[in-house]
């Protein structure tokens, strides 16, 4: 990506956000008309989380994060691929961390600065399991919990994962067992993999995901 002005006048927009790699995941239309996109970014030393923000026309909005792009450094390596806006504005953007070791949630302020109300300076970095943890979905429930969704597990036998924390970032112990809900679908040994989920109206959590039998 080289343009550093897009337009949408054009029927596109296009943003510099690394000078090796990068890659959007999600996007988001907020109530203002602006745009939001997470994904993630090699910034010399890693992947990082990384969000840009576009204004209705598809111009950088540079009142987000001076420059309309920010990365999280505080996760080490880490790959966005959703992100969701709370009932305050706030941005709360999932992935991973760690190359694949621990699920991440990153919530950053309107202006594109790190909230540090929020886990440890504006981070949650967790491991459900001792093996692979890749956080896919993010999701608010009514009373402001984050639920990530993701799977967790050895390569070859990983089954779904969903975790819930607080509006602090802190784990919700009450979800689950242990604040973890773990699904295994095709038995032990087959790897099962989640990669979106939705929150119904009533609260309960729909995952789709997919599975190997053989």
């Amino acid at each position: 990506m080289t343009n550093t002005s897009p337009r949408f006048n054009l029927g596109f927009a296009t943003a510099s956000v690394s000078a090796t790699f990068s890659s959007p995941q999600q996007v988001v239309q907020l109530a203002d008309g602006g745009i939001l996109v997470a994904g993630l970014a090699d910034d010399g030393t890693g992947y990082r989380f990384c969000v840009a923000k576009f204004t209705a026309e598809g111009v950088l909005d540079t009142s987000f994060a001076a420059t309309g792009i920010t990365t999280v450094p505080a996760l080490g390596g880490g790959e966005a691929y959703d992100l969701v806006i709370d009932a305050s504005g706030n941005i709360i953007v999932a992935g991973l961390s760690d190359g694949g070791g621990s699920f991440a949630l990153v919530r950053l302020l309107p202006s594109g600065e790190a909230d540090t109300s929020f886990g440890v300076g504006g981070v949650v970095i967790d491991m459900p399991t001792t093996d692979m943890n890749l956080g896919r979905t993010a999701l608010l429930d009514d009373v402001g919990n984050n639920v990530l969704v993701g799977t967790g597990g050895p390569v070859t036998d990983t089954d779904f994962m969903l975790r819930r924390y607080d509006s602090s970032g802190n784990l919700d112990t009450t979800f689950g067992t242990g604040g973890l809900v773990r699904t295994e679908i095709t038995g032990a040994g087959q790897p099962d993999t989640a990669q979106h989920a939705v929150m119904l109206a009533d609260g309960k959590i729909v995952v789709v995901g997919s599975t190997f039998n053989g």
